[in-house]
């Protein structure tokens, strides 16, 4: 499974359950072509929109930056710390 149909089927998840969480929903694997296809583009929309970072990302990911400058782990830490920083943004109002 590519991370793409990994994050579609978790907003699939998600919007079943927020719709109506007592209601049992089709699986993701069950449901139709078009409606996966529908799911794939908008998270391929918003994954794309995401390579354009604010401030608040890049400086999160510069904080976990350590002297092993290529290493697997400090990519990881810093792939971690910027997606922390997307999901701790607040709207604006």
């Amino acid at each position: 499974m590519t991370k793409l149909e990994q994050v579609a089927r978790a907003a699939y998840e998600a919007e079943c359950r927020w719709a109506d969480p007592t209601e049992r929903s089709v699986p993701f694997d069950e449901i139709g072509v078009g409606w996966k296809d529908r799911q794939m583009a908008g998270i391929r929309a918003a994954v794309e929109a995401l390579r354009e970072p604010t401030d608040k990302i890049c400086s999160s990911g510069g904080a976990v930056w350590d002297d092993d400058l290529c290493s697997d782990t400090n990519a990881l830490n810093m792939w971690r710390a910027m997606n922390d920083a997307i999901l701790s943004e607040k709207p604006d109002a």
